[in-house]
C-alpha cells in the first residue's frame, strides 16, 4: 500500500468485516405516512412503487422493491375514531334498551343538538315503561308470534327515532354532521335496539375517497408507479 498523503495513518491487518445491506425499514402509521417518510429524501422511482387500496383506506410504499434485502415498506392506514366505533352503526351490535339509554346517557357530547339528546333520553325512559307492558301482555297471551309483537312495539308512540350527530368519521379529521336511526327487533321477553345511518354509509365512502385522494396530491412530484389495487 503506497500513500501518498501526509498524515497520520492506522493499518489494521486480518480480514474485513463482510458487507451489510442497509437496513430494511418496515413502519405502519397515518395515512399521510408514505407522503412524510418521503419528505426530504431522493429516491430512486424506477425501483419504487405505491399501492392503493381504495376499499380499505390504505397506501403502501415500497421502496427498493426489487432489492430482496434492503425493501422499505411504509404503510399508511386510515383508522375509524374510536368514538363512532362504540356507536356500532350499521353493525350487527343489538343493545337491551336499559343498556342503550346507559350509553347514550354518557353520549352527549358528541350530539349535534344537547337539546335533542335530552329529548332523546327522555323520550327513552318513558317509551321503556309502555314497551315494558306489551311484552308482558305479549308473554301473557300465548301463541303470540314475534311479528304480532313488533308490530306492537311499533305502535308504542313516544320514542325519539332519529338523532343527528357530529363526531369525526376517521381518527385525526374533522366532525362530521350525519342523521342516525333507531332500529327495533323485538324479542320474546324483550326489545333489542340497533343503529343504522344511510348518512353515514355515504360519507364514510365521500371521506375515504378525499383522505386518499390529498396524500396522493402530495406525491405528484414522484413519478414511480401508483398502482391501485381496490
Amino acid at each position: 500500500m503506497k500513500i501518498t498523503t501526509p498524515g497520520d495513518y492506522t493499518v489494521r491487518k486480518g480480514e474485513a468485516l463482510p458487507a451489510k445491506p442497509i437496513k430494511s425499514i418496515n413502519i405502519t402509521g397515518v395515512l399521510s405516512a408514505p407522503a412524510q417518510f418521503l419528505s426530504g429524501k431522493v429516491i430512486e422511482n424506477k425501483d419504487t412503487h405505491l399501492k392503493i387500496f381504495n376499499a380499505e383506506g390504505k397506501l403502501e410504499l415500497v421502496v427498493n422493491d426489487t432489492d430482496p434485502y434492503s425493501t422499505h415498506t411504509i404503510v399508511g392506514l386510515l383508522s375509524k375514531d374510536s368514538v363512532l366505533s362504540q356507536f356500532a352503526i350499521n353493525s350487527e351490535k343489538r343493545w337491551t334498551i336499559a343498556e342503550f339509554l346507559k350509553f347514550i346517557k354518557t353520549m352527549r357530547f358528541y350530539f349535534a343538538d344537547r337539546a335533542a339528546h335530552a329529548k332523546l333520553v327522555e323520550s327513552i325512559q318513558k317509551w321503556s315503561v309502555k314497551v315494558e307492558r306489551v311484552i308482558v301482555e305479549h308473554n301473557d297471551n300465548k301463541g303470540n308470534s314475534n311479528f304480532q309483537l313488533e308490530t306492537k312495539v311499533q305502535q308504542v308512540e313516544g320514542l325519539v327515532t332519529k338523532f343527528d350527530l357530529n363526531i369525526p368519521i376517521f381518527q385525526g379529521y374533522p366532525k362530521i354532521k350525519f342523521t342516525v336511526e333507531i332500529g327495533l327487533d323485538p324479542k320474546n321477553t324483550a326489545v333489542m335496539i340497533y343503529l343504522i345511518s344511510d348518512d353515514l354509509i355515504e360519507l364514510e365512502i365521500q371521506s375515504r375517497e378525499k383522505a386518499i385522494q390529498d396524500v396522493l396530491n402530495q406525491l405528484t412530484s414522484y413519478t414511480f408507479s401508483k398502482i391501485v389495487v381496490s
